[in-house]
């Protein structure tokens, strides 16, 4: 793949990251239920990398993060949650660059 390919894979990615967080309203989601999410809608996209893309949304303040635990039943999670900037720039009220937002995107 090319590196011109690559980058706007990233994008769309991102934008149906976004997305799927919305869909999700306040409960969010797990990186497992994005990374489900994304491969059933066509993309090839490991762990690895939906943790890299939520990151990078994350550093833009598009989506937020909130570890959940439970000692007692050895559970531990992050749960992501679309942000208020997360919801603008899916509407189109805020730029935000490298987020690709059209309407052609698979979700």
């Amino acid at each position: 793949m090319s590196k011109i390919t690559e980058l706007a894979e990233k994008e769309i990615v991102r934008g149906s990251i976004l997305r799927i967080l919305t869909e999700v309203g306040n409960e969010g989601a797990s990186t497992k239920l994005i990374g489900k999410a994304l491969n059933t809608a066509g993309f090839t996209v490991g762990r690895q990398e939906v943790e890299k893309e939520l990151s990078y949304l994350e550093g833009k303040h598009l989506a937020g993060r909130e570890h959940i635990e439970n000692r007692a039943l050895g559970i531990s999670r992050d749960i992501f949650r679309i942000t208020p900037q997360g919801t603008d720039v899916l509407e189109g009220t805020l730029q935000a660059d490298g987020i690709e937002t059209g309407e052609d995107d698979v979700i």
